[in-house]
């Protein structure tokens, strides 16, 4: 970060270096459901984690988040629009602001490219 904030011509890029990192073979979570993930790509593989079931606990966290706020029993399904009017309230009455953004000339960017 320290790079961009101090660089005089912010489209170059800062030296970098590869690493290649052997990563060993394991039965946990993540690298099972990776890899499946990948076989499900190349080779036409059953997903083990399908996407309905990450939507399902989305669902089930934000309805833990709206039940809290708002001091209530929740049932599943959450009603969506109900949970949008409390973000939206908490949104208005948030008292973050947000760091101004220094927006200068955007100058010559081929030097990013390559």
């Amino acid at each position: 970060m320290d790079y961009v904030k101090n660089s005089p011509d912010r489209y170059t890029r800062p030296p970098a270096t590869t690493e290649r990192i052997a990563l060993l073979a394991g039965e946990g979570q993540h690298n099972r459901i990776i890899t499946n993930f990948a076989n499900a790509i190349l080779d036409g593989a059953p997903l083990i984690a399908p996407a309905s079931e990450g939507v399902s606990s989305v669902e089930l966290c934000n309805a833990m988040i709206y039940s809290g706020l708002s001091k209530q029993t929740v049932e599943l399904p959450l009603d969506p629009a109900l949970y949008a009017v409390e973000l939206e309230r908490l949104v208005k009455s948030s008292r973050y602001v947000k760091p101004a953004v220094l927006r200068g000339d955007a100058g010559d960017i081929s030097r990013s490219f390559g």
